[in-house]
């Protein structure tokens, strides 16, 4: 009796923990990886001329060089250029880097909702007999049907997505990040996030995310173009 009453809480403390301990390591690798990236692309000149329009975000999944110990794969990750002050040189202007991270878990969220209207759909079949009534089941269980194969129509071109990129790598960097409506930087780390989101109702997943910036560096040259 005593294990029977102990044991359903102790499972869950040992299992909360390795959760919230994965998801604080997550974290703080996101957040280094991002931060590298941002810092190693300010640095890095001959890369400044890839982002073209400014305030635009960019894949940048290929282009950061660390991951710190999560998958690479797994992590997505957006880039912008930005005004970072009044002034017209290269070193008023920021890079930002924001990175998404889905945790390989999900969280307990019941039923989808096609699956409850079609459990709905059944009981009401078994307790009224009348002929409107089962039609009207049929349609709902139709609704249902139609919703689940589209469910499974996303998981399917999702996790093709995914195989792809496991195979070929990730999508080419510096392209431009379709369908996203940004209004500055602000918004870059909420559109990250997307890219790690997993299909319309799969469920709900724990997702982490970062966000660093550097200012670009500038490469000063000597008067008369030459080393004294």
């Amino acid at each position: 009796m005593e294990i029977a009453l102990v044991l359903p809480a102790l499972v869950l403390l040992v299992i909360g923990g390795w959760v919230a301990g994965y998801m604080t390591f997550a974290k703080m690798a996101l957040a280094m990886a991002a931060n590298r990236a941002a810092r190693e692309f300010a640095a890095a000149v001959s890369l400044h001329d890839r982002l073209k329009e400014p305030e635009r975000a960019y894949r940048y999944d290929g282009g950061f060089a660390e991951s710190f110990g999560l998958p690479r794969w797994a992590v997505h990750a957006l880039i912008m250029r930005t005004q970072a002050a009044p002034g017209p040189s290269r070193s008023d202007q920021a890079v930002v880097v924001a990175m998404c991270y889905r945790l390989p878990l999900a969280l307990p969220g019941g039923l989808p909702a096609g699956v409850r209207t079609a459990e709905a759909a059944a009981g009401s079949w078994r307790e009224i007999r009348s002929e409107a009534e089962e039609w009207e089941a049929l349609l709902r269980r139709a609704e249902a049907l139609a919703a689940r194969g589209e469910q499974l129509t996303g998981q399917a071109r999702w996790a093709a997505d995914l195989w792809r990129q496991v195979i070929e790598g990730p999508p080419a960097d510096f392209t431009p990040l379709d369908g996203a409506d940004l209004q500055g930087p602000e918004g870059l780390e909420q559109a990250a996030r997307k890219l790690c989101e997993p299909p319309a109702g799969d469920g709900r997943s724990l997702i982490v995310t970062a966000r660093a910036a550097y200012l670009l560096q500038t490469v000063f040259e000597p008067e008369g173009g030459g080393r004294r």
